[in-house]
């Protein structure tokens, strides 16, 4: 029972803070390759999503709480204290998840290449 705990605790982990994580570092990898690539064509529109002061707090809240109810699942004893630790897994993302959808701000650049004199 306490190693299929700790399995749990993991797996959560895992969904809950390593994948967001490697999502959005790919998505930084691409912006800025999009922008590298920018001089070799005509003009290139590029959208690029950053988060605002409440959605980094957002995002802290629904870290923090992910992991402390990761924690008091792992903790839990009894099958209530389950229950109890994945209502809270729950509510904490849908409230701090939502914080985190909507604390973006969508900004627009269009960058065009000189063409050369023929």
């Amino acid at each position: 029972m306490e190693n299929e705990s700790i399995v749990a605790g993991l797996v959560f982990f895992a969904i809950f803070v390593v994948v967001p994580a490697i999502v959005l570092a790919r998505r930084e990898w691409a912006y800025r390759r999009q922008e590298a690539q920018a001089g070799q064509e005509a003009a290139v529109i590029i959208e690029h999503v950053r988060m605002t002061w409440v959605g980094i707090v957002s995002l802290m809240l629904l870290v923090l709480t992910v992991i402390g109810a990761i924690v008091a699942y792992i903790a839990a004893r009894t099958e209530f204290q389950q229950v109890q630790a994945g209502v809270s897994l729950i509510g904490s993302v849908l409230l701090f998840g939502l914080g985190v959808a909507l604390g973006r701000r969508r900004t627009y650049r269009v960058l065009r290449s000189e063409r050369p004199n023929a």
